[in-house]
């Protein structure tokens, strides 16, 4: 049976090139498309076919060209975003704001880059496309804690985010105790913490910062905190000890995230793959996993939802995942 409504948990923006043209988005999105930082020397997601300059389209898709400057690459738009989520009944999606900074090499051969995709793009996109989008804003806390404070407050306060989104693979771990008066702020605020536990295909990403073991602690630490433990670590296959932090931290939930195509082409272990994982999480966490895509890594969104309403799952519990675990997360009406 068809899914009535379904809520993207994770999808990323910034990848659009109005996020560079007008507001100044670092790192991701030119490196994503052109590889002219060159920091990613190879094809990630592409497989074969390489962006094309002209009109995007979903045949080329996020695929792009290493070495293509920046005039060359696809017109991609959050207008395609918007398509991707209409032809999946897609009706809600929670874009997530990143900061950070990625490091490779040590002393003086040592290359930085930053990924940071501002509250002020994410508060574009939610008021260009109303009741579509819910923002969260990405805090750093390795800037300061003034710094960080001040971009959490902002993120809440003047762009209308409703959560924060702590991004592991720089190399900043979950429960560093820089990150704990931030915390503490999402309580007095009254929104939710999102933590990254996964690979990350970024150059520089520390996979040893991205372990459920770091966000075990937060959730121990701030029993009042609502957490979302993106990906549950299926591509580190940490996907048990994910499972052993949920079993004693009620305020915590997962999303099945990244869920395909194009990923398999790097990463085999596609929740797609997984319905015994999903069976696993109906009978013990039923109420605690929510849909997600982490857009555009996965897409379209058709295609995920299609394969996971073919599996061998319940109604109630497709209803669950698709939409109502989300709905009372981000507390949606």
């Amino acid at each position: 049976m068809r899914a009535k409504r379904v809520i993207d948990a994770h999808m990323h923006h910034g990848l659009e090139k109005e996020a560079i043209d007008r507001f100044g988005n670092k790192g991701n999105a030119e490196v994503w498309w052109t590889g002219s930082q060159k920091l990613m020397k190879i094809d990630v997601i592409g497989g074969a076919t390489d962006a094309q300059e002209g009109e995007f389209n979903w045949t080329n898709g996020v695929r792009r060209r290493v070495g293509a400057k920046w005039g060359e690459i696809p017109d991609y738009k959050a207008e395609h975003i918007i398509e991707s989520m209409d032809e999946g009944r897609v009706t809600q999606g929670v874009l997530c704001g990143i900061d950070g900074v990625f490091t490779v090499g040590l002393g003086k051969r040592q290359r930085s880059w930053e990924w940071k995709v501002t509250p002020e793009y994410t508060k574009h996109l939610m008021d260009r496309f109303p009741g579509r989008f819910l923002g969260e804003v990405g805090v750093y806390p390795p800037r300061g804690e003034k710094e960080a404070m001040r971009e959490l407050e902002r993120g809440i306060n003047e762009f209308g985010c409703c959560g924060m989104k702590i991004f592991t693979p720089t190399g900043f771990r979950a429960n560093d105790p820089r990150a704990y008066p931030l915390y503490e702020k999402c309580i007095e605020l009254g929104v939710h913490a999102t933590i990254h536990t996964n690979a990350e295909a970024c150059i520089g990403s520390r996979m040893s910062a991205c372990t459920p073991f770091h966000i075990d602690d937060v959730a121990n630490d701030f029993p009042d905190l609502h957490i979302h433990m993106l990906h549950m670590a299926v591509y580190l296959g940490m996907e048990m000890q994910a499972l052993a932090c949920l079993t004693h931290a009620p305020n915590m939930y997962t999303s099945c995230d990244p869920l395909g195509v194009p990923i398999d082409s790097v990463y085999p272990m596609s929740w797609v793959k997984r319905p015994d994982l999903f069976r696993v999480m109906e009978k013990i966490f039923p109420r605690r996993l929510m849909y997600g895509t982490d857009f555009p890594i996965s897409y379209p969104h058709r295609e995920s939802i299609e394969a996971i309403e073919g599996m061998d799952l319940s109604e109630e519990f497709r209803n669950l995942l698709f939409c109502d675990n989300a709905r009372r997360f981000y507390k949606i009406k």
